[in-house]
């Protein structure tokens, strides 16, 4: 079990063990998980809250008793994999602990995985024939008229300019020691250099792997994470992806499963190395191969940056893309990895074959696909289905707004009618202006594929009300017709060639008109063209499908309340209209007239009556339609059923001849000799049959030809074969389809999934509108919290970046008063909402105040400091820096540091001590005299203290002399 935060490896069977530190980064999980499929035992440490889902054993950076767990870890471990870049302290101190600690009869490989910042000035070589980059490709063209890609590159353009470039040539492991880092690669480097001499002969093997720039997997969140993200949110109001600079840079990369296999291999080849070692050291003709301690690997593509910003937002987005220029780049930080200019040549490894050899441009459907799966970001397509007054428009509404996605009517259907070709407005014109102005089934489809193209709708998914009805106009609308392969063209000739059955009767299509009122016959779906087929198109079909349903009682219930609310709306807006004239009026001799109510409204008894006979008729057509799929596919079973049977009856007769008989026998002595020697309890393997036996007795009585029972096969012309159908036992019965009409072709054939859901009317509560995308002011009173529960348990979580929205659409006015206590309710939080607000004004005011007195506080403090470094720094400083961008040294910072190194000498130079004056001389005259003075007077001190105490001592004595006389 993982999770705790501290765990101890304990015995792993003698399997090798990995340490992984960290664990749950982009790099170190994908790590682990290629160790893991290799048979390791894998150590983790990690960072975040929770532990990762793999692994032996794991424990919590910086946790308490952390440091322990972790010494235990790389001491077991066969191989220790460390992330330098954002975690420099704790690779540094592993690698210095791995270093002192003493040989314990184990060797130890320390791989060290870095980051192309650590060479992000090194000098490049040019190649002595440079090439032309094309942005688009990331190829060599020759384009001698290419243009400036700065002035090319603008606002939401679509191309990216092929400038003529010199080609660098690509850095090798031999340039190791002319790497030069960029600032923040510079802790990095250090870093890398402590791990290459940590090494220790024979015990511990040190190496270094710097991969390119990171793709794959769902993107790395420090490299291509944010692009991959800016173009599936893109639409034609958001900012385009940025190309920074020229765009002309070549980008290093790597997928990140190129690397991980590569790191494995640095680990194989450093035990293999160490096993040489042992090899040479007692047979002196064996040669070692050492492995380079440090290691590049990058892909065969030397992709510019302009050109992957441009493919990955044609791929994934719309297409367009910005320019920063270069004299702004300064004023964007966290841009290191994307204006790099450099180029690896892999270092030589045995076994390594990367499988994105060519590189992110020539993958780039594969990437993508992954950034799609991993994130979880694939489009939700929905339609939802039922009868009038179900629900179908608040659900979809409230579900749009939940899972982000479009809500898509057959208002905004017609409402593109603008983007469409002028032949399809015509056309659509033409049926608008009719006495039954009602569009047609494939004009509105047509209308539709061009809505579902649209920017926010291609990547996002939609959610369709009500539409498509039937399944002609679901054929219309997702299929698609592509060419006949040569395996498609062959069947097809074959079944030409037979006398195929009479098709099965399923629905037929109703005569007069469609659903959308179109005249004539509804066609059964869009016309193939010769030497093409009909597929389903995945970029428009639907994913999901649901279908709400409620009893006709209720669904008259919701239709009188909604009438009774229309009608007393209008009759509000109607008196409010008569106020208005009565007032304009007011002393013209006379009085407006009050006019009658009407509502224009399909919420009538008559059109209710009409769209539920329209969808019982469909429903009934739904019906009929699984009827005969259901017969046909019984039908199918029967046949398939008598074909065995009169297989199983031909292989019989067959068995009963002579030679089979013989055979037979023969076949059961070997297999009861067999059965006599073997002792194993695998099942026996015999080689005549099509498909190994499930059981020593299915085996032996196959080829044997015994007679079978229960289903039991026999065997077949040449005694060792048993058909599968018969050797497997007869199936229960046939697959029977599940759903008719529309849903068993969106379900059946699609792929989509489907809910039934039953939506009554709420028990309790009030009624809320729907969400009205328009300002028709006609809301549908129903709510749905049970089904939006279920269908939001059916759909799973939302496939975006942003998660569900907690707050609700906005509602148009209710349709029922509030109670009083709601009202109070209301108008409390309200009151809280506004206190809140007004008391975040003035905390953000007194902090920018405090803010501001401190930052004048600290001005008079640095006063004297800046004026100082303006006028004696700055200006060397400034100079040494034009000196650089006119003479490009190789070494920018060392010829800075020079400059500054060369003004200090020159001050040094004019600074005079101020003591060595002669004004000085005269008090250096008296404080010489007045410690010689002061010496004298000591020693005068000294001798009267002296003469003092030796009268005193001859008093003494002279006293002492008397006494004793």
């Amino acid at each position: 079990m993982i999770g705790s935060p501290l765990r101890s490896p304990g015995s792993y069977g003698g399997r090798k063990r990995v340490f992984i530190c960290p664990g749950d980064s982009f790099v170190g999980r994908n790590l682990g998980l290629a160790f893991q499929e290799r048979g390791y035992d894998v150590l983790i440490g990690y960072r975040g809250e929770n532990p990762p889902d793999y692994g032996s054993a794991s424990y919590k950076i910086g946790a308490e008793g952390s440091g322990t767990v972790q010494r235990q870890f790389f001491r077991f471990a066969d191989v220790v994999i460390l992330e330098i870049f954002g975690q420099e302290d704790t690779a540094r101190h592993i690698a210095v602990e791995m270093a002192k600690q003493p040989y314990g009869g184990r060797h130890q490989t320390l791989i060290a995985v870095s980051n192309p910042l650590t060479w992000a000035t090194t000098p490049s070589r040019l190649e002595e024939e440079p090439a032309s980059l094309t942005l688009l490709s990331g190829e060599e063209t020759q384009d001698p008229a290419a243009a400036d890609p700065a002035s090319a590159l603008t606002e939401g353009s679509t191309a990216v300019p092929t400038p003529n470039v010199p080609h660098k040539a690509p850095l090798t492991d031999l340039d190791v020691s002319q790497r030069s880092p960029c600032l923040i690669g510079a802790t990095a480097y250090d870093v890398e250099t402590t791990v290459l001499r940590s090494a220790r002969k024979g015990r511990l093997a040190t190496h270094v792997v710097c991969p390119g720039l990171l793709y794959g997997r769902g993107e790395c969140e420090a490299t291509f994470f944010n692009l991959f993200k800016q173009c599936w949110e893109a639409t034609s109001e958001t900012p385009a992806p940025s190309v920074y600079g020229s765009g002309a840079n070549c980008l290093p990369m790597l997928h990140i499963s190129d690397l991980a296999q590569y790191v494995t291999k640095v680990a194989e080849a450093a035990a293999s190395a160490f096993a040489a070692a042992a090899v040479a050291k007692q047979d002196d003709t064996v040669e070692m191969v050492p492995l380079p301690q440090y290691l590049l690997v990058a892909d065969e593509s030397r992709s510019t940056q302009g050109a992957v910003v441009q493919a990955v937002s044609t791929s994934l987005g719309i297409g367009k893309i910005s320019n920063v220029p270069q004299d702004q780049l300064l004023l964007r930080p966290g841009l290191e990895r994307f204006i790099l200019d450099l180029s690896f040549t892999t270092s030589t490894l045995p076994g390594y074959d990367p499988k994105y050899k060519k590189g992110l441009l020539a993958h780039l459907d594969a990437v993508v696909a992954e950034f799609k799966q991993t994130r979880r970001v694939s489009p939700l397509r929905v339609i939802i289905t039922g009868p009038p007054m179900a629900g179908k428009s608040a659900l979809a509404s409230r579900l749009a707004h939940t899972y982000s996605l479009r809500h898509i009517t057959a208002k905004d259907i017609l409402a593109t009618v603008g983007k469409a070709p002028l032949e399809l407005q015509k056309a659509v014109q033409a049926e608008m202006t009719g006495k039954d102005p009602r569009v047609s089934i494939k004009n509105m489809t047509q209308l539709l594929k061009i809505l579902l193209t649209s920017d926010e709708i291609r990547n996002r998914g939609y959610i369709l009300d009500a539409f498509p009805k039937s399944v002609p106009a679901a054929k219309f609308a997702f299929l698609k017709a592509v060419p006949l392969s040569a395996e498609d063209l062959a069947l097809k000739e074959k079944e030409e060639e037979k006398q195929a059955p009479s098709p099965v009767k399923g629905t037929k299509a109703p005569k007069g008109k469609d659903a959308k009122g179109g005249k004539g016959a509804i066609p059964d779906g869009p016309e193939v063209p010769d030497g093409q087929k009909l597929v389903v198109d995945p970029s428009f079909a639907p994913t999901h499908v649901i279908e709400l349903s409620a009893e006709e009682e209720e669904l008259r219930l919701r239709l009188k309340a909604i009438e009774a609310a229309e009608i007393e709306a209008a009759r509000a807006a109607a008196a409010a209209a008569s106020a208005a004239a009565a007032a304009a009026t007011h002393g013209k001799g006379g009085a407006a007239k009050e006019k009658p109510v009407t509502v224009n409204s399909h919420n009538n008894e008559k059109d209710f009556q009409r769209r539920l006979d329209a969808f019982s008729k469909i429903k009934t057509e739904e019906v009929e339609d699984l009827q005969a799929k259901v017969n046909a596919s019984q039908q199918r079973w029967a046949q398939h059923q008598l074909e065995l049977e009169e297989m199983r009856k031909r292989e019989e007769a067959e068995a009963n001849t002579l030679k089979a008989k013989r055979r037979r026998a023969r076949m059961e002595a070997t297999a009861a000799a067999a059965a006599a020697h073997s002792r194993s309890a695998s099942p026996l393997k015999l080689t005549g049959g099509r498909r190994g036996s499930p059981d020593l007795k299915t085996a032996v009585m196959g080829t044997a030809g015994a007679a079978t029972s229960a289903g039991e096969g026999s065997p077949g012309p040449t005694g060792g074969e048993v058909a599968p159908e018969v050797q497997q036992g007869v199936p229960e019965g046939p697959k029977l389809p599940e759903y008719g009409g529309l849903p068993g072709l969106l379900v059946h054939e699609y792929g989509a999934k489907m809910l039934k859901l039953l939506n009554p009317n709420p028990e309790e509560g009030v009624l809320l509108p729907e969400p009205s995308a328009d300002a028709s002011g006609k809301p549908r009173a129903v709510v749905l919290p049970v089904a939006e529960e279920a269908v939001k348990s059916f759909l799973g979580s939302p496939h975006n970046f942003d998660g569900f929205i907690p707050d609700e659409p906005p509602l148009a006015p209710p349709l029922m008063q509030e109670s009083t206590e709601q009202r109070h309710t209301r108008e409390q939080v309200l009151r809280l909402a506004h206190l809140q607000q007004e008391m975040e004004t003035l905390r953000r005011e007194a902090q920018a105040e405090a803010q501001q007195a401190q930052a004048q506080r600290g001005g008079f403090k640095t006063e004297p400091l800046h004026m100082w470094l303006m006028s004696q720094i700055m200006p060397t400083v400034a100079d040494g820096l034009a000196t650089i961008a006119r003479d490009r040294p190789p070494h920018p910072l060392r010829v800075l540091a020079a400059r500054l190194l060369q003004e200090a000498e020159k001050v040094e130079a004019l600074y005079i001590d101020p003591y060595t004056d002669p004004a000085y001389e005269i008090q250096i005259a008296k404080h010489r005299e007045k410690e010689a003075r002061d010496v004298e007077r000591a020693a005068a001190a000294s001798a009267k203290e002296q003469r003092e105490m030796a009268a005193k001592l001859a008093a003494k004595a002279e006293a002492e002399r008397r006494a004793e006389v």
